[in-house]
């Protein structure tokens, strides 16, 4: 399975292990190598049929469901701005933390009127031009930028002041 980002307000994509996904807010055991936490409110489209080459016009054939998620960053390591920097600072598990049930894709305008089908059909567009979309797969579109976390108090994803979830950070 592929978890493709986007990062906000950014042109290009890039992708994180899927051992970095988690299906449920539960605990995050951060490591001592990440002395800055920060964090990105996303939201994530999940691919149910295969493509290569896509067309935007018939992206939304390829993704059923969407949901809400946020992506961990250790944003010391990103800060450092060696070549490997993103991948370090991404590639860490339970890192991507996309709760389940997802919502069925007709939901999107109601619940995140920001992204638009069409938003996604350029992005599916431009990825699978290079890249397989596979069933399972995920886009996963951040929402805003990137904030620093107090790790010492629980990280709560509120979305239009609605508490979606919320998790300790150990």
């Amino acid at each position: 399975m592929n978890l493709i980002v986007i990062p906000y307000d950014c042109d290009n994509y890039y992708f994180r292990p899927d051992t970095t996904m988690v299906h449920e807010a539960r605990d995050f055991y951060c490591p001592d190598e990440i002395s800055v936490l920060e964090a990105a409110p996303c939201l994530c489209i999940k691919i149910c049929k295969s493509g290569k080459a896509i067309s935007k016009r018939f992206a939304r054939r390829y993704y059923d469901a969407i949901g809400f998620g946020v992506t961990l960053y250790a944003g010391n390591i990103l800060a450092q701005g060696e070549l490997f920097s993103l991948t370090r600072s991404t590639s860490f598990d339970a890192t991507t933390v996309i709760p389940i049930p997802l919502s069925p894709a007709e939901r999107l305008q109601e619940l995140c009127p920001d992204i638009t089908s069409e938003h996604i059909g350029k992005w599916m567009e431009k990825i699978s031009h290079n890249n397989l979309l596979r069933i399972g797969d995920m886009l996963i579109f951040e929402l805003a930028p990137r904030s620093i976390v107090d790790k010492s108090l629980p990280y709560t994803l509120e979305w239009r002041g609605q508490e979606l979830f919320s998790f300790n950070i150990c």
